[in-house]
């Protein structure tokens, strides 16, 4: 890729970014769950039970930050903590019935503002916008790990 593709390329995924959120913004005020609590219910979903450690690496999101939006989700009956068999110490969060529920409210509510937005689009195109967008996220995450690879492969100072 050249540098002036890529320039172009960070300016618009910028102003995509700037959208999605203003998107996510109107259906956080119209109900939906906020997105840093979507996102750790969509792990849950996903990947099944696990220790929250575990969310937060396929997040993110730091120990602290994870531990208050699961103590928020919680709280409100969409995450439950039980003790981990393996290790007593540990729990293991599991997403609850009425966590499914919000979270397919919250993502039917982001999604009819994102159809409210963009207007007439056909699903040809938005397919295409899907795979783009697909395409762009995998590509940004194997280089992440790449760099992770990298970095522990060669740790800075050593030989």
């Amino acid at each position: 890729m050249q540098d002036q593709t890529a320039i172009e390329l960070v300016s618009e995924t910028a102003r995509f970014i700037r959208n999605a959120r203003a998107v996510s913004f109107e259906a956080t005020k119209a109900g939906a769950l906020n997105v840093p609590l979507s996102l750790v219910l969509e792990a849950l979903l996903n990947h099944g039970s696990c220790r929250a450690a575990q969310v937060g690496e396929q997040i993110g999101f730091t120990p602290s930050v994870l531990s208050r939006h699961i103590a928020e989700l919680e709280e409100h009956g969409l995450v439950e903590r039980v003790a981990d068999p393996d290790d007593a110490r540990a729990r293991i969060v599991t997403i609850t019935e009425h966590g499914r529920k919000r979270l397919h409210e919250s993502q039917q509510l982001r999604a009819r503002r994102l159809i409210d937005r963009i207007g007439v689009w056909d699903e040809v195109q938005a397919a295409e916008a899907v795979q783009a967008l697909g395409l762009l996220s995998d590509r940004l995450e194997r280089g992440a790990a790449d760099a992770r690879s990298d970095d522990d492969a060669h740790p800075a100072g050593g030989s």
